[in-house]
């Protein structure tokens, strides 16, 4: 398996992780109440939540990963790659948190998508200057 594929798999789970752990901070979010909106008390409640301490984590993880990527294929692939997160992002919005998804939401992660595959075609070689 060539460097840049498996640069741009890492990239991809770095995302993923990355997205997965914000969805997870929101059902926290979300379950709090408003009288702690906008106040430093909401940092408070939620850091001492083990679910939102589990999507803390989860991002922690998908930024390592994604400084990993890096290694193996150019920046100008990993960026791109990393916005293949959204369609996880997009489920988990639309069947976890109820959030409303349109045909505008859809076309755009789609273009995206469409975008890191010609992004993926036309890469540079990654190369290390030392």
């Amino acid at each position: 398996m060539s460097f840049l594929l498996l640069g741009v798999g890492v990239a991809i789970v770095a995302a993923s992780l990355y997205n997965a752990g914000i969805a997870v901070q929101a059902l926290d979010a979300r379950e709090s109440s408003s009288d702690h909106a906008l106040r430093a008390s909401l940092l408070a409640r939620l850091a001492a939540q083990p679910r939102w301490l589990l999507g803390t984590a989860l991002v922690t993880v998908g930024w390592t990963l994604q400084a990993g990527a890096l290694l193996f294929a150019p920046l100008t692939v990993v960026q791109p790659a990393l916005a293949v997160g959204l369609l996880l992002l997009l489920a988990i919005g639309a069947r976890v948190l109820h959030e409303p998804v349109g045909a505008r939401e859809i076309a755009a992660v789609v273009a995206i998508g469409v975008g890191l595959v010609g992004l993926a075609v036309t890469a540079p070689e990654h190369t290390v200057t030392r």
